[in-house]
């Protein structure tokens, strides 16, 4: 055999080699192109065996028993409801204070059954079954820290008392009278030599200062009573129970 001949047989031979991996090899390289020219016939999917493995996990038997015994609850896409509903609750019908100084008042007309009187915050409050209903800014006697000891000493009282008198036509345009002196600052009145006075009233203001309006509370001008403005006094009027219990804190 000549040498040419044998160089063809290992030419052909070569050719007619399994091209099976390179082939598809190439088959993916030209498919990504966009020049590719290459048309390659369809090829059935392979099976693929997927291989499952699921991880061996301890079960309690407890638990076991118990995850059975509870009912499977069907999942559900609605809001749930509050439990109570919200609107089945009661509604207050007068403001539900939170704290000593709450702000909100009642507006229109109201009543009130009790007063405390703050006399280092200038402020009287009205009550009405534990609620307060208005707040006021107050003036004081001339001397206004301390408790009234007696006749003369300008000082607003401290104590319990009760509401006992009203006068439409007090020279402070009106008044409600307070029940001082009580049993205690009239003893004390008496082993001290003096008097402990009296007439103690929640008034509005005279006629030469009712154009002053809130800005009499800017001092402290009284001989011992709580001021208040005629439209104030004029509400109060209204609202006071007659033996409303008056509270007066330092």
């Amino acid at each position: 055999m000549t040498a040419a001949l044998l160089v063809a047989t290992s030419v052909a031979a070569l050719l007619g080699a399994s091209q099976g991996p390179a082939q598809s090899g190439l088959d993916v390289a030209d498919a990504s192109r966009s020049d590719s020219t290459r048309v390659t016939a369809p090829k059935a999917p392979r099976p693929i065996a997927v291989a499952t493995a699921v991880a061996a996990t301890r079960v309690d038997p407890a638990a076991a028993s118990a995850a059975s015994a509870t009912p499977a609850v069907q999942a559900t896409s609605a809001v749930p409801l509050p439990n109570p509903p919200v609107w089945s609750l009661p509604t207050p019908t007068v403001p539900i204070p939170v704290a000593a100084d709450w702000p909100t008042e009642l507006l229109g007309d109201f009543r009130a059954d009790s007063i405390v009187v703050e006399k280092g915050e200038r402020r009287l409050t009205l009550y009405y079954r534990g609620f307060a209903v208005r707040k006021y800014r107050i003036a004081l006697g001339r001397n206004p820290v301390g408790d009234k000891v007696g006749i003369g000493d300008f000082k607003t009282p401290e104590g319990v008392y009760y509401i006992i008198g009203r006068n439409p036509a007090s020279k402070f345009y009106k008044s409600l009278e307070i029940s001082y002196p009580d049993s205690a600052h009239e003893e004390r009145a008496w082993k001290l030599g003096t008097s402990p006075g009296g007439n103690i009233m929640i008034h509005g203001l005279p006629p030469h200062q009712a154009k002053l309006g809130s800005a009499h509370t800017l001092t402290d001008w009284t001989e011992g009573c709580i001021a208040v403005t005629n439209t104030e006094i004029d509400e109060m009027w209204r609202a006071v129970e007659m033996g409303a219990v008056i509270n007066i804190r330092p």
